[in-house]
Parts: C-alpha cells; structure tokens; sequence
C-alpha cells in the first residue's frame, strides 16, 4: 500500500545513518573492506532476490506478474543492480573512508532533492 512505501521511505534514512555509524566505529575498526561489505550486501541482496521470485513471482504467474518477470527485464535489472551496486557503492564507501561518516551523511541528504529536481527536467 501507499502507507508502506511512505514508512519505507521515511525509515530507510534512519537506518542508513545507523549504518554508516557502524561501518564507522565497528567495521573499519575491525578491518573489514569496502569490498568485502559490498560483497555481503550482493550476497544478501541476490538470495532476497531469488527468494521473492519464488515466493512472488515464478510460483504466482497470472497475467499481471507475467509482463514483470521477463528474461529482458529482469536482465536490465541485473545490469542496473550491478552499476549501482559494485560501482556507485564502491565509490560512496571509498567517500566514507576518505571523509567519514557525518559529511557523508550530509551529502547523502541532498539526494532526494537532487532526485526530484533531476527527475523533473
């Protein structure tokens, strides 16, 4: 429902930014990488993916979830998870390591409104 996605949203920033203080104060403290990180949210990621596919849509097939599930988009979504995922996370951590935690946390709160500024042009 509507409902959903508007706590979805408003939650997603707070969790975030607990996060980034855990990546701060725990991970990097522990020495783990940015690229074992990004490892483990592909892993997790991949098997939610398959997972919900299962649930939803490969053993629900009726005609609306048909048009979704097709090999052409959900080969786009691969495409799209893995330039958002392996590259544009790479270099957000890469910003984490270099100028820590609370300016990325500044920054990271314009882009919503770069978003939709963007999305209007």
């Amino acid at each position: 429902t509507t409902a959903d996605g508007v706590i979805a949203a408003l939650l997603a920033p707070l969790f975030m930014t607990i996060g980034f203080f855990i990546w701060d104060v725990r991970w990097t403290a522990s020495g783990g990488s940015a690229f074992a990180l990004n490892m483990y949210k592909c892993l997790t990621a991949s098997i939610g993916f398959i997972i919900m596919c299962l649930i939803r849509g490969f053993s629900n097939m009726d005609i609306a979830s048909a048009d979704v599930f097709t090999t052409n988009n959900i080969g786009y979504l691969l495409l799209s998870s893995t330039l958002g995922i392996i590259v544009g996370d790479l270099l957000w951590l890469e910003a984490l390591r270099l100028i820590g935690a609370k300016h990325v946390i500044v920054i990271d709160s314009i882009k919503p409104f770069a978003a939709a500024i963007l999305g209007r042009i």
